[in-house]
């Protein structure tokens, strides 16, 4: 699998006892750009003295895919903080690469 993990072409063959059974193939892998994320909220309270929000995210591509193109690929959250609905500050902050199976990476601030 991870001969496979990036875009690329592998040759496949099988063999039994040191003979090649049928013919060999070559196999094509290429990933698609990232076209959704879904999100989760991993931190479930902030504290005064400790304000780390953790969020995790999975990147999938147009078919759902998780094992998106990463060439190229920044993620970035943006943090809006709210009091009484008006916006009080906002920024941004980089992300982690998502893992090149699961598509899953992870913002903290």
């Amino acid at each position: 699998a991870d001969a496979l993990a990036a875009s690329g072409s592998s040759v496949l063959a099988a063999s039994a006892h040191g003979v090649q059974l049928g013919s060999s193939a070559t196999l094509s892998v290429t990933r698609a750009r990232a076209e959704r994320a879904d999100i989760i909220v991993r931190t479930e309270a902030l504290y005064l003295g400790r304000q780390e929000v953790v969020v995790a995210f999975q990147l999938r591509d147009a078919a759902g895919r998780t094992a998106v193109l990463r060439s190229g690929l920044t993620v970035d959250m943006e943090v809006v903080v709210t009091e009484s609905g008006a916006a009080v500050t906002s920024g941004t902050v980089s992300c982690t690469q998502p893992d090149l199976t699961t598509g899953i990476g992870e913002c903290s601030l």
